[in-house]
């Protein structure tokens, strides 16, 4: 399941705001509370980033004379054998412990659970709506685990995927975007290999190092050829 939450300003969500879900088909009762349980977590996730960087700079501030403040007083007020040393550690674990404190209010706090609740009346009222891309991605995309890492690997070395064609309703651009967040979510190191797929001539290496990552459980080569798929290019 993909959504775009993780790119969502939030400061436009209120009571009245709606939501939908695009399918492949109709779900049933049980796909659906599994599809707005799904949402809704991701939603709370992306709700608190969306919180935390907003409140990033009063918290950095904060933190920063909490530490300053630390520091002066066990250098004026506490003499030590070891100057320094021991105010840097004990300002900087006042210091930490502050920015946690305050990471923790942020989700507690009244922004966070009267945006949630619109969020989560929006999920729960969703308008289901059955899009042809939708259901020509999931084919294309479950027909990829039919073949095996090493002929992914070679189609994606020879950037020979099969061709991937969609209709034209609208979500084409969005999908990709979220499918995009998917990948950085499942592989932080998605980057390093993208980089090495552009930069690497040798085709037989490329393969090696393709198959190599599968077989470290480093990488989904279904999901990198799905987006590559998607893009129609190399990432």
């Amino acid at each position: 399941m993909l959504s775009s939450l993780s790119d969502e300003d939030f400061s436009a969500i209120s009571a009245s705001s709606r939501s939908r879900i695009e399918a492949g088909g109709m779900l049933s009762e049980m796909e659906m509370h599994e599809a707005v349980v799904a949402i809704t977590h991701e939603a709370r996730l992306s709700l608190l980033r969306w919180i935390q960087d907003k409140r990033y700079i009063p918290r950095l501030v904060l933190s920063a004379a909490v530490f300053i403040i630390l520091y002066l007083f066990f250098s004026v007020v506490i003499r030590d054998p070891l100057p320094i040393v021991d105010e840097v550690v004990f300002s900087f674990i006042g210091s930490a412990l502050l920015w946690i404190a305050l990471a923790r209010y942020d989700e507690r706090s009244s922004l966070m659970r009267g945006k949630m609740a619109s969020l989560e009346l929006a999920i729960e009222h969703s308008e289901v709506m059955v899009s042809p891309f939708i259901a020509e991605a999931e084919g294309y995309y479950e027909a990829l685990y039919a073949f095996s890492p090493l002929e992914l690997a070679e189609m994606i070395a020879d950037d020979d995927l099969p061709v991937f064609s969609w209709p034209d309703d609208g979500l084409a651009s969005g999908f990709t975007a979220a499918f995009l967040i998917h990948l950085k979510k499942a592989d932080s190191g998605i980057g390093k290999t993208i980089q090495r797929i552009d930069s690497e001539k040798n085709r037989d290496v490329l393969v090696r190092f393709l198959v190599h990552q599968v077989t470290m459980g480093a990488l989904d080569l279904p999901d990198l050829a799905f987006f590559r798929a998607l893009t129609g290019k190399r990432i």
